[in-house]
C-alpha cells in the first residue's frame, strides 16, 4: 500500500467516524426531544400574580399542558426587582423542567443598576424566545397644549422646567428610562415625578397635577377611550394593532428614543439544545393560535415569538442601550 492510498484510507475512516458521531448525536437529540417532558414543568415568574408576565405565563402554561400531557405550573417568586426569581432559575438543573418568564428589566437593566449579582444574565440563562412586547405609551392630560410628540417637545422647550411627567413602575424600569432617553435626545427640560404606585400617578395625570406619563397601554387605553387621556406615541419599535393610528416615537421624529418592554422565555444556562428546540417549537405553535394572540393583544401586548439567536441579539442590544442611559443620567438603584 503506497502512502497516498494509506492517507486516503485514514481520511475516509475519519470522515466515516465523524459522520457516524453526528448521526448518533442526532439520534440522541431526537430521543431526548421525544422523551421531554416526562414530568411536570415549572415556569418561574419573578413578579406577583396578575401582571402582564404572569398572565402571559399562565396562558402559555395552560396550552403547553394540553400539548405535552404534563402539568405546567406557574410559580410566582416576586421581590428584589426580579432577582429572587432569577436566582432560583439560575441555580436550577439545566434539564428543561424549570423555565423562566421575566420582563426585560430583570435581564437587561439589573446588571447596570446592581453590578455584581447572584446570577449572570448572560451565562445563567438560555434564551428560548421573546414572547411579546408590553406596549408602553406616552399619554397626556387632554388640557396639555400638545397633540403629538413634536408638539410636546416644542412646548417643553418653550417652557423649560414647567412640564411634569411620571413613569409607571419602579424608577429604573423601561418607562422611566425611555422617558430619560427622550429627554436627553430631544434636549428638553422636563421634571420627572416618581410614584410608588402606578394608580396614584394615573390619578394625578387625570387630575392635571402632572402633564404626561409613560405607562402601559393596558392601563392607559380605558382612560383614552373615555376621552380622559390622549395618546401621543407608542414607546416601542412597533405600533400596536389595538391603536394603529398612534405612531411610534421613531415615526414621530425621534428615532433612537424607543424602548421595548418585553417578556421572554428562558431555560437555565446549559440546557441541552434539543430540549430548547423542543420547547421553542411548541411555544411558537402556542403563540400562533388565534385565541392566544387575541388574548395577548387585548392585554396590550404585541406577540413576537422569535428564534433563540434573534432573542439573544435583542438582549445584547438592550443591555448596552440601558447601560448607557443609566450611566448618562447617573441613575441609582432604589
Amino acid at each position: 500500500m503506497n502512502l497516498r492510498h494509506f492517507l486516503s484510507t485514514i481520511i475516509l475512516s475519519l470522515a466515516f467516524a465523524a459522520a457516524s458521531q453526528v448521526q448518533v448525536q442526532a439520534q440522541v437529540q431526537a430521543q431526548v426531544q421525544a422523551q421531554y417532558p416526562g414530568k411536570p414543568v415549572h415556569i418561574v415568574v419573578p413578579s406577583s400574580p396578575g401582571n402582564s408576565s404572569d398572565i402571559m405565563a399562565r396562558l402559555i402554561a395552560d396550552k403547553l399542558s394540553q400539548a405535552w400531557g404534563q402539568p405546567v405550573l406557574v410559580e410566582n417568586r416576586p421581590g428584589a426587582d426580579g432577582r429572587i426569581g432569577a436566582e432560583i432559575v439560575a441555580k436550577s438543573a439545566p434539564d428543561g423542567y424549570t423555565l423562566f418568564i421575566p420582563n426585560a428589566g430583570v435581564i437587561t437593566i439589573n446588571p447596570a443598576l446592581f453590578g455584581k449579582m447572584s446570577y449572570d444574565p448572560v451565562n445563567d440563562f438560555t434564551p428560548i424566545t421573546q414572547v411579546a412586547t408590553i406596549v408602553i405609551v406616552v399619554s397626556a392630560n387632554p388640557s396639555l397644549a400638545a397633540n403629538s410628540i413634536r408638539e410636546l417637545v416644542a412646548l417643553a422647550k418653550s417652557k423649560p422646567g414647567t412640564l411634569h411627567y411620571a413613569s409607571a413602575g419602579n424608577s429604573a424600569g423601561i418607562p422611566y428610562l425611555a422617558g430619560a432617553l427622550l429627554r436627553d435626545k430631544a434636549g428638553i427640560d422636563v421634571v420627572h415625578v416618581p410614584y410608588k404606585a402606578n394608580a396614584q400617578a394615573m390619578q394625578d395625570l387625570l387630575g392635571g397635577h402632572i402633564q404626561f406619563m409613560y405607562d402601559t397601554l393596558a392601563a392607559a387605553l380605558p382612560q383614552a377611550k373615555s376621552g380622559k387621556l390622549k395618546l401621543l406615541a407608542v414607546v416601542g419599535s412597533q405600533r400596536s394593532p389595538v391603536i394603529p393610528e398612534v405612531p411610534t416615537l421613531a415615526e414621530a421624529g425621534y428615532p433612537g428614543t424607543e424602548g421595548d418592554a418585553w417578556a421572554g422565555l428562558f431555560a437555565p444556562g446549559g440546557t441541552p439544545k434539543s430540549v430548547v428546540e423542543k420547547i421553542h417549537a411548541d411555544v411558537i405553535a402556542v403563540l400562533a393560535q388565534a385565541e392566544v394572540r387575541e388574548r395577548l393583544m387585548a392585554l396590550g401586548l404585541n406577540v413576537v415569538g422569535n428564534k433563540p439567536d434573534e432573542f439573544a441579539a435583542v438582549i445584547k442590544a438592550d443591555t448596552a442601550k440601558w447601560l448607557a442611559v443609566i450611566r448618562a443620567n447617573n441613575i441609582k438603584a432604589e
